[in-house]
C-alpha cells in the first residue's frame, strides 16, 4: 500500500521562517514471508519558510499533483505570497541516490528542456487548491436514411468521429482584477492521457 501524505496546518498560511514541512510518499508491504511488515520511504520533500500544501492532494495517471503556498514576510500588508504548482510521480523518486529530492518530475515543462519538471512558480497569487477534470467528448451524429436490404434499420443515428475529452488541471486562485462584479479566477494546464489498457471479462464459445 502507497500513502501519500503532506505536513502543515491549511487553517494557518502566515509566514515562519523556522517552519518546515514535507510531502512524504509512503510504502507498507509484507516481507517475503508475509509475517511481517515492511515500512519504506519511497521520498520526500521539504518546505522552508512555512511554505504548505493547500486542498488536497490530487493523484492522475501515477502522478501525484499539488499547490503549495507560502504568505509574504515583511510590514507590506497589501502583499499576499507566492504559490506553485507541483507534479511528480507518486511511488517513483526523482533520485535514486537522494530520496529527498522528491518524486519524479511529472509536469510539462512551459520552456524546452527539460521536457518534465518537477514544479512551475505560479507568481504572486493564492491557489486554493487543484483538481483534475475532464473536459466533454465531442462526436457528430447522422441519420442512416438507406438502411440495410437484408435487415433494415433505416433512420437509425449513427455516432461517427468520437473525440474523447482532454483531461487538465484546475486551479482557482484569487481575482487580481479590480472592479464589481468579479468571478472566480482560475486556470488550467493540460494533462497526458492516460494508457488506455483492455482487459478480458469472459470468455464464449461461438457456434454458428
Amino acid at each position: 500500500m502507497t500513502v501519500n501524505a503532506a505536513t502543515g496546518d491549511q487553517d494557518s498560511l502566515g509566514s515562519a521562517a523556522g517552519q518546515i514541512n514535507y510531502v512524504y510518499s509512503l510504502l507498507e508491504d509484507a516481507n517475503a514471508g508475509r509475517t511481517t511488515a515492511i515500512h519504506k520511504v519511497n521520498w520526500l520533500k521539504s518546505f522552508t519558510l512555512g511554505e504548505r500544501v493547500v486542498g488536497p492532494l490530487a493523484l492522475f495517471g501515477g502522478d501525484l499533483f499539488f499547490s503549495t503556498f507560502v504568505a509574504a514576510s515583511g510590514s507590506n500588508v497589501c502583499a499576499i505570497g507566492t504559490s506553485k504548482l507541483w507534479g511528480m510521480h507518486y511511488i517513483v523518486p526523482q533520485s535514486t541516490t537522494d530520496f529527498t529530492q522528491g518524486g519524479l518530475a511529472a509536469l510539462k515543462n512551459p520552456a524546452t528542456t527539460p521536457p518534465k519538471v518537477q514544479v512551475i512558480d505560479q507568481g504572486s497569487t493564492f491557489i486554493s487548491g487543484v483538481s483534475v477534470t475532464q473536459q466533454p467528448s465531442c462526436f457528430t451524429t447522422s441519420v442512416d436514411n438507406i438502411g440495410d436490404d437484408l435487415v433494415g434499420y433505416r433512420g437509425l443515428t449513427r455516432i461517427t468521429q468520437v473525440n474523447p475529452g482532454k483531461f487538465e488541471l484546475v486551479m482557482h486562485k484569487n481575482q487580481a482584477a479590480t472592479g464589481p462584479n468579479q468571478g472566480v479566477a482560475n486556470t488550467s494546464v493540460p494533462l497526458e492521457t492516460p494508457p488506455a489498457t483492455s482487459r478480458i471479462a469472459s470468455w464464449a464459445n461461438v457456434i454458428e
